[in-house]
């Protein structure tokens, strides 16, 4: 997904449910719900890392300070 759309989907879903924005964040640790935490840090940041049909392929080989980054961090 890309950044823009997910920031569209935030916005809608802020827009028709006000009352969220008081809610704690938290996410799921896989696509099958096997797990939750709750966002930690705040702050996005670009990062470089080695994605193949949109999926990361080396969690522990993520370069924060690329000049070619690919991606959004979120957490």
């Amino acid at each position: 997904m890309k950044f823009k759309t997910y920031l569209q989907q935030l916005n809608k879903f802020a827009e028709k449910h006000p009352e969220a924005l008081e809610l704690e964040a938290i996410y799921s640790a896989d696509d099958e719900g096997n797990s939750y935490s709750n966002i930690i840090f705040g702050d996005p940041e670009k990062v470089e890392v080695q994605l193949e049909k949109h999926m990361l392929i080396d969690p522990f080989n993520i370069k924060f300070d690329s000049d070619n980054p690919n991606a959004i961090i979120i957490n």
